[in-house]
């Protein structure tokens, strides 16, 4: 749907030009965040980069607020899954100069931008300030009650845990992960719908995590 999206923007262009290149904008994202749970880092990469190029083109101006912090996001966590810190932090940091981290126009973007600064803490050698990262992302998604900002945030923390071999609190975050999931699947009452979040990859990593930690 997302791609054809984007072929249809090519299809439509007219008087609502602007209203299209947002829905550019937002289907580029949402194909980069489908690669990156994939693993396709190049592909995922090549979305991000023409947004992130949009979001510096005048005629880009359509809800940029809502769109470009999602951008510089994904942007640090496509290059923290390369190992290329440094590029990871100067994504980070753009978002901090704009003051996006503390004024995101929806808050679970606050959620998923302290788990990648936790992520990169905890690639930096920080756990301890990685831990407090998380814990404060965590707290936002409680607060939010956002389920799959949850879930994540938990199974953040559990891989953080994980790591340093804190056997026993990484298996309480992942039962924490996994009783969310388990909620949410309980809540779909259409079969197919179920079982494709179940058998998604993010969700059987739930799963996996959980049962290995018990």
């Amino acid at each position: 749907y997302n791609e054809q999206a984007l072929v249809s923007r090519d299809e439509l262009r007219g008087p609502r030009h602007d209203v299209l290149l947002e829905i550019d904008s937002f289907a580029r994202l949402n194909l980069a965040d489908i690669h990156l749970r994939r693993g396709e880092l190049s592909l995922a990469g090549e979305y991000l980069e023409t947004t992130y190029r949009n979001a510096h083109d005048s005629a880009y101006f359509m809800a940029r607020p809502r769109w470009k912090p999602r951008c510089l996001i994904a942007l640090g966590e496509l290059w923290l899954a390369r190992d290329e810190i440094e590029k990871c932090e100067t994504f980070l940091a753009e978002l901090d100069a704009q003051g996006f981290t503390d004024g995101f126009p929806f808050r679970k973007h606050q959620v998923r931008a302290g788990r990648l600064k936790g992520a990169l803490l905890s690639a930096k050698g920080w756990p301890r300030d990685a831990k407090t990262e998380l814990k404060r992302a965590l707290k936002i998604a409680l607060e939010l009650e956002n389920p799959t900002q949850i879930w994540k945030s938990h199974q953040a923390l559990g891989n953080l845990y994980a790591q340093q071999a804190k056997d026993r609190q990484a298996k309480t975050q992942y039962g924490h992960a996994l009783k969310v999931v388990q909620s949410i699947a309980d809540g779909l009452t259409n079969p197919e719908l179920k079982e494709g979040f179940l058998y998604a990859a993010p969700i059987r990593e739930v799963f996996a995590k959980a049962k290995g930690s018990s």
